[in-house]
């Protein structure tokens, strides 16, 4: 009897551990899910300043925060996409600081759309998590 005991103790436990990464996703992954769009429209809206300008924007610095709430949430398969996102974001932030560049408009560079492009793909996937969890 003691090894069944065990067993389903060891079972419950993990149970337990999904119903609780599942409630902190349902919980988390909504206001991740806006902040990301916040930063999306931010980016849309700021196709015409050029990489000196851009210098000075929040939404630059708070893609890599965003993408670490993402990472930090368990019970989800982003992270292809979210490695993709730090390298583009990475890559434009080398771009915001050449000097030569710094006269160059945002929506000539194909950098910033490419990022662009991947924190919506970000943000859908997470949209597609949230009604698969839904539904369950």
């Amino acid at each position: 009897m003691g090894y069944y005991g065990v067993v389903f103790s060891g079972y419950a436990a993990y149970q337990v551990k999904e119903l609780s990464d599942r409630y902190f996703a349902r919980t988390r992954f909504p206001q991740i899910k806006r902040n990301l769009e916040d930063i999306t429209k931010q980016m849309a809206n700021s196709g015409d300043k050029t990489a000196s300008q851009l210098r000075r924007e929040r939404f630059i610095a708070s893609i890599p925060v965003t993408l670490g709430e993402v990472k930090r949430v368990p019970g989800h398969n982003l992270n292809v996409l979210i490695k993709r996102a730090k390298i583009e974001h990475q890559t434009l932030i080398t771009w915001i600081n050449t000097d030569d560049k710094k006269e160059i408009y945002a929506k000539a560079e194909s950098s910033y759309w490419n990022l662009y492009r991947t924190l919506e793909e970000v943000s859908q996937e997470i949209a597609a998590h949230i009604k698969d969890q839904v539904a369950k």
